[in-house]
């Protein structure tokens, strides 16, 4: 490992650089990476790159694109026990989809949230950069402020593969063809 950086057990990396000490947060695959005892972080079993809000309004716009249509809408009470996801949590991803033109809206007694086929034939990936930025599909894995082709970080290349085949999928697939696929394997939202 080299001199200058030193890990703590709570998992910051501690750098020394320039006279003043930095503390940027990492991620414990590095440190397993930088000890050897990860090799291949393809086969690693971890999360996905996407957050935890993220992955709540797909589950939800692809719960919509199921069980919705103009006429019939969904209010936030039905799509969040549906979903086993937080009530308020999911009002302010449904709000901010609604803002982006991803999902529709209507207020009143006898509104709700619905897809109408403007949205259903939006790509995921818009729904990915609406609530995680644009960023999520070009940022280092790892975090670090400085990571590209020509400063890699440890693990740039098989992040890069990831991410481009991710970027690819999500970007071709429309929300409809997604939520057919969903229902037709029978899967769980």
């Amino acid at each position: 490992m080299n001199e200058n950086f030193k890990i703590t057990y709570r998992g910051f990396l501690l750098a020394w650089g320039k006279g003043r000490k930095r503390i940027i947060r990492i991620k414990r695959l590095l440190y397993l990476f930088m000890m050897r005892k990860v090799t291949n972080f393809a086969s690693e079993k971890r999360r996905a790159m996407f957050s935890k809000s993220c992955k709540y309004a797909i589950r939800a716009v692809l719960y919509m694109a199921a069980h919705s249509t103009t006429e019939q809408r969904l209010g936030v009470k039905e799509i969040s026990e549906a979903l086993d996801v937080p009530r308020p949590f999911l009002a302010k991803l449904l709000q901010q989809l609604s803002r982006n033109n991803l999902v529709s809206s209507i207020k009143g007694p006898h509104g709700g949230f619905f897809l109408n086929e403007k949205n259903r034939n939006e790509p995921l990936r818009k729904v990915v950069e609406c609530i995680d930025g644009p960023e999520v599909f070009s940022a280092c894995i790892l975090g670090l402020p400085v990571c590209s082709s020509e400063n890699p970080c440890p693990l740039h290349a098989q992040a890069y593969i990831y991410r481009e085949g991710l970027l690819h999928m999500v970007g071709k697939k429309t929300i409809a063809e997604i939520a057919l696929q969903v229902s037709r394997e029978e899967l769980s939202l």
